[in-house]
Protein backbone atom coordinates (compact mmCIF):
# COMPACT_ATOMS: atom_id res chain seq x y z
CA UNK A 1 0.00 0.00 0.00
CA UNK A 2 1.06 3.79 0.20
CA UNK A 3 1.30 6.36 -2.62
CA UNK A 4 3.00 6.96 -6.06
CA UNK A 5 3.62 9.65 -7.68
CA UNK A 6 5.03 9.78 -11.18
CA UNK A 7 6.28 6.73 -12.59
CA UNK A 8 6.48 2.92 -11.26
CA UNK A 9 7.89 0.20 -13.61
CA UNK A 10 6.89 -3.02 -12.51
CA UNK A 11 7.33 -6.90 -12.78
CA UNK A 12 4.96 -9.13 -14.83
CA UNK A 13 4.57 -12.68 -13.49
CA UNK A 14 2.91 -15.25 -15.57
CA UNK A 15 1.96 -18.43 -14.75
CA UNK A 16 0.68 -21.47 -16.79
CA UNK A 17 0.25 -24.62 -14.60
CA UNK A 18 3.58 -25.25 -13.56
CA UNK A 19 5.10 -22.87 -15.84
CA UNK A 20 6.31 -19.61 -14.53
CA UNK A 21 7.69 -16.82 -16.38
CA UNK A 22 8.69 -12.88 -14.75
CA UNK A 23 9.12 -10.04 -17.11
CA UNK A 24 11.27 -7.82 -15.55
CA UNK A 25 9.56 -3.93 -15.66
CA UNK A 26 7.27 -5.48 -18.02
CA UNK A 27 4.67 -2.66 -16.99
CA UNK A 28 4.58 0.79 -16.25
CA UNK A 29 2.27 2.37 -13.73
CA UNK A 30 1.71 6.19 -14.52
CA UNK A 31 0.22 8.37 -11.77
CA UNK A 32 -0.48 11.02 -14.26
CA UNK A 33 -3.10 8.83 -15.83
CA UNK A 34 -5.01 7.58 -12.94
CA UNK A 35 -8.16 9.21 -12.11
CA UNK A 36 -8.23 10.72 -8.53
CA UNK A 37 -10.71 11.32 -6.23
CA UNK A 38 -10.62 14.81 -3.84
CA UNK A 39 -13.53 15.02 -2.44
CA UNK A 40 -17.16 13.14 -1.89
CA UNK A 41 -20.45 15.03 -1.21
CA UNK A 42 -22.08 14.32 0.96
CA UNK A 43 -19.53 12.00 3.43
CA UNK A 44 -22.55 9.99 4.39
CA UNK A 45 -26.17 8.02 4.07
CA UNK A 46 -28.17 6.10 4.82
CA UNK A 47 -28.48 2.52 4.13
CA UNK A 48 -31.56 2.85 2.44
CA UNK A 49 -29.80 4.48 -0.41
CA UNK A 50 -31.28 6.39 -2.96
CA UNK A 51 -29.22 9.54 -2.05
CA UNK A 52 -27.50 11.59 -4.74
CA UNK A 53 -23.84 11.39 -4.25
CA UNK A 54 -21.32 14.09 -5.95
CA UNK A 55 -17.65 12.89 -6.25
CA UNK A 56 -15.14 15.47 -7.54
CA UNK A 57 -11.38 14.69 -9.11
CA UNK A 58 -9.73 14.33 -11.65
CA UNK A 59 -9.36 12.20 -14.94
CA UNK A 60 -13.20 10.88 -15.12
CA UNK A 61 -14.91 10.07 -18.39
CA UNK A 62 -17.05 12.31 -19.90
CA UNK A 63 -19.36 8.91 -21.02
CA UNK A 64 -20.67 7.78 -18.06
CA UNK A 65 -21.02 4.15 -19.46
CA UNK A 66 -16.94 4.06 -18.71
CA UNK A 67 -16.98 4.69 -15.16
CA UNK A 68 -18.35 2.17 -12.69
CA UNK A 69 -18.44 3.63 -8.94
CA UNK A 70 -19.04 1.65 -6.37
CA UNK A 71 -19.33 2.36 -2.66
CA UNK A 72 -18.19 -0.35 0.13
CA UNK A 73 -18.87 -3.02 -2.83
CA UNK A 74 -22.24 -1.66 -3.38
CA UNK A 75 -23.12 0.01 -6.85
CA UNK A 76 -23.96 3.68 -7.06
CA UNK A 77 -25.84 3.98 -10.14
CA UNK A 78 -24.09 7.23 -12.01
CA UNK A 79 -26.32 9.82 -13.33
CA UNK A 80 -23.76 12.81 -15.05
CA UNK A 81 -20.21 12.22 -15.66
CA UNK A 82 -17.31 14.72 -16.51
CA UNK A 83 -13.37 15.08 -16.46
CA UNK A 84 -14.15 16.50 -12.79
CA UNK A 85 -17.24 15.04 -11.61
CA UNK A 86 -19.13 12.21 -11.17
CA UNK A 87 -22.77 11.82 -10.00
CA UNK A 88 -24.63 8.99 -8.55
CA UNK A 89 -27.19 7.48 -6.91
CA UNK A 90 -26.43 5.05 -3.94
CA UNK A 91 -28.01 1.43 -3.84
CA UNK A 92 -29.34 -0.24 -0.20
CA UNK A 93 -25.71 -1.40 1.82
CA UNK A 94 -26.64 -4.10 4.12
CA UNK A 95 -24.86 -2.46 7.05
CA UNK A 96 -23.56 0.23 8.58
CA UNK A 97 -20.03 1.16 8.43
CA UNK A 98 -17.40 3.80 6.95
CA UNK A 99 -15.92 2.70 3.96
CA UNK A 100 -14.40 4.12 0.65
CA UNK A 101 -16.02 5.45 -2.91
CA UNK A 102 -14.11 3.29 -5.65
CA UNK A 103 -14.39 4.33 -9.43
CA UNK A 104 -13.32 2.41 -11.97
CA UNK A 105 -13.14 4.23 -15.44
CA UNK A 106 -13.12 1.56 -18.59
CA UNK A 107 -9.80 0.71 -19.11
CA UNK A 108 -8.30 3.46 -17.03
CA UNK A 109 -8.29 1.55 -13.86
CA UNK A 110 -9.43 1.79 -10.88
CA UNK A 111 -8.92 5.36 -9.06
CA UNK A 112 -6.87 6.45 -6.12
CA UNK A 113 -7.11 9.33 -3.59
CA UNK A 114 -5.53 12.74 -3.89
CA UNK A 115 -5.46 12.75 0.20
CA UNK A 116 -5.93 10.62 2.44
CA UNK A 117 -10.11 10.05 3.46
CA UNK A 118 -10.41 12.03 0.44
CA UNK A 119 -13.05 8.83 -0.94
CA UNK A 120 -14.44 8.30 2.53
CA UNK A 121 -17.98 7.83 2.90
CA UNK A 122 -20.21 6.32 5.75
CA UNK A 123 -22.91 4.32 5.62
CA UNK A 124 -25.88 5.24 8.14
CA UNK A 125 -28.91 4.07 9.89
CA UNK A 126 -31.34 6.87 9.94
CA UNK A 127 -34.22 7.05 12.81
CA UNK A 128 -36.90 8.24 10.21
CA UNK A 129 -36.42 5.20 7.88
CA UNK A 130 -38.08 1.88 7.75
CA UNK A 131 -35.21 0.71 6.65
CA UNK A 132 -33.93 1.13 9.97
CA UNK A 133 -36.13 -0.77 11.67
CA UNK A 134 -36.91 -3.83 8.91
CA UNK A 135 -39.67 -2.10 6.72
CA UNK A 136 -41.70 -0.78 9.49
CA UNK A 137 -41.89 2.49 11.21
CA UNK A 138 -40.16 4.21 13.86
CA UNK A 139 -40.71 2.84 17.56
CA UNK A 140 -43.37 4.11 19.53
CA UNK A 141 -44.33 5.43 22.97
CA UNK A 142 -42.37 3.58 26.11
CA UNK A 143 -40.58 1.05 23.68
CA UNK A 144 -37.45 -0.53 24.86
CA UNK A 145 -35.03 0.27 21.83
CA UNK A 146 -31.94 -1.83 21.36
CA UNK A 147 -28.87 -0.60 18.82
CA UNK A 148 -26.57 -3.36 17.96
CA UNK A 149 -22.70 -3.26 18.70
CA UNK A 150 -21.31 -1.58 15.80
CA UNK A 151 -24.88 -0.11 14.30
CA UNK A 152 -24.73 4.20 13.90
CA UNK A 153 -27.82 5.46 13.61
CA UNK A 154 -28.37 9.35 13.33
CA UNK A 155 -31.53 10.93 14.74
CA UNK A 156 -32.78 12.77 12.15
CA UNK A 157 -36.45 13.32 13.52
CA UNK A 158 -37.77 13.60 17.16
CA UNK A 159 -38.31 10.26 18.91
CA UNK A 160 -41.34 9.01 20.52
CA UNK A 161 -41.25 8.95 24.71
CA UNK A 162 -39.50 5.88 24.57
CA UNK A 163 -38.74 3.75 28.09
CA UNK A 164 -35.21 3.61 26.81
CA UNK A 165 -32.15 3.23 24.45
CA UNK A 166 -29.33 0.67 25.19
Amino acid sequence: SGTVSGNLDCNVKISYGSEESILTDGFTYRSDLTPTITSVTPASSGTGGGVLVTIDGTLFSVVPSQVSVKIGGTPCIVQSSTVSQITCRTGEHPLTEETMVVIEIGSDGMSIEDSAGASSFQYVDKWGSPYTWDGGDPPGDGSLVVIQEGQTVILDQDTANLKAVI
